[in-house]
This record gives C-alpha cells, sequence and structure tokens, in this order.
C-alpha cells in the first residue's frame, strides 16, 4: 500500500492501516492486535514497531514484503527507522526483520527502482544476508503445472509446462503469476491447458502491465 504514495506520511499511513487489518486477521488469540502510537511523519513505522514489540508476549520476527516498490524517499525512512529500532531489541523492538524483495539491495543502493529523492542509503548498512531465491528447475515447473491440473480438475500438457519454463527460465515471480492467471482463465473451461494457451495467458499479462511488468 505504501508504494501508491511518493511522500513518507502518506506512506507511512497506508502501511500501518494495511499492517493493521492484516494483523487482526491473522495474529494468534492470545497475541492483541496492537494500537498504533502517535508519532510524526518520518518515525511512524520505528514506533509502531516497538510498540508490537513492548506488547507481544513472545520474541517478535516479521517479514516485510515489497521494500523495493516504495519510492525512494519513504524506502530511506523505512530502513533509517528500522536501523534507529534495532540497540531496542529483543524486549523494545522486533527481533528480526526480513525484508522480501524481488530485487538485490544493492540494485537499490545504485539507484534502481522507484526513486523520489537524492539522498541514498545503503540497505547493506543494516548488517543483513541476502539470501536469493533461486530459479525453479523444469522439474519445479513440472509439479507446479501438476497441481494446477489438479486444482482445475483438467490436465495440463507437458508442452505448457516446457513453456512455461521457456518464457520464465524459471523465475519464480514469473512462474508463480503465470499459473495464477492460467487458473483465473481456465477455471470453467475443458480440455487440456496447451502451449498455445500459455501464451494467451503471457500476452493477458503483458497487457495488464503494471508492477515488474512494465520493466
Amino acid at each position: 500500500p505504501g508504494a501508491a504514495f511518493p511522500g513518507i506520511d502518506a506512506a507511512e499511513l497506508a502501511m500501518l492501516d494495511s499492517w493493521r487489518y492484516d494483523l487482526a486477521a491473522y495474529l494468534p488469540s492470545d497475541i492483541a492486535v496492537p494500537r498504533w502510537p502517535d508519532a510524526p511523519p518520518g518515525n511512524r513505522i520505528g514506533a509502531a514497531l516497538s510498540a508490537f514489540a513492548l506488547g507481544c508476549p513472545r520474541p517478535l520476527v516479521m517479514f516485510l514484503d515489497g521494500l523495493d516498490t516504495l519510492s525512494r524517499e519513504v524506502r530511506v525512512s523505512v530502513i533509517r527507522q528500522i536501523r534507529a529500532g534495532k540497540p531496542r531489541r529483543p524486549r523494545g523492538f522486533p527481533s528480526a526483520i526480513g525484508f522480501a524483495s524481488l530485487r538485490d539491495p544493492r540494485e537499490l543502493d545504485a539507484g534502481h527502482g522507484p526513486g523520489s529523492a537524492s539522498v541514498p542509503t545503503s540497505s547493506m548498512s543494516l548488517e543483513a544476508d541476502v539470501i536469493a531465491l533461486p530459479p525453479l528447475t523444469r522439474e519445479h515447473v513440472g509439479q507446479l503445472c501438476t497441481a494446477l491440473a489438479d486444482g482445475l480438475g483438467q490436465p495440463v500438457a507437458p508442452s505448457a509446462a516446457d513453456r512455461v519454463f521457456e518464457l520464465t527460465q524459471g523465475a519464480p515471480f514469473l512462474v508463480n503469476s503465470i499459473l495464477a492467471r492460467s487458473a483465473e482463465m481456465f477455471e470453467q473451461r475443458k480440455g487440456p491447458i496447451t502451449a498455445a494457451d500459455i501464451d494467451k495467458v503471457r500476452d493477458s499479462l503483458l497487457e495488464r502491465r503494471g508492477g515488474l511488468f512494465d520493466e
């Protein structure tokens, strides 16, 4: 949600509002949904994470997705707030925070991705390890296509799985996008899914554009 706003104020509010709904839906019953404290723009994320950790009866570990989609100004602020909260661990800040990103953090440091401010920051200065998710093999793609066939109740031809792998080279994000869109497009259709069908899915995704498909 924060990616829709280039400025810190609106982006922080959008992210915290989204987190509140997610936590209400998924937290175990013994952990109360935190109340975000009042804080000025540029400190809301750090203050919220501190409040969450202080009220949590167990050590808090978080995974935040989409850091690479934020504008540079917002991304710099979020990273600096997390870095500032690190000395308060584990009681007053999450014990660990992982970022799930489609780009290597070093690419973000080099200035790639959305940008709206000239002040760089180093995500590597968070003393984090970068763990790259390796590409899926043809066997993995075949297994996912089998799962798609089971869900749809219709076969996926081996040539279709070959085409998925050819188009994506096993990139997990792309494989997932193609198979998820296939499930939408062919839910009511009878007969096997073919390589030609996968090309139709590719064209549909490209027509939708948005996100990394714009690049």
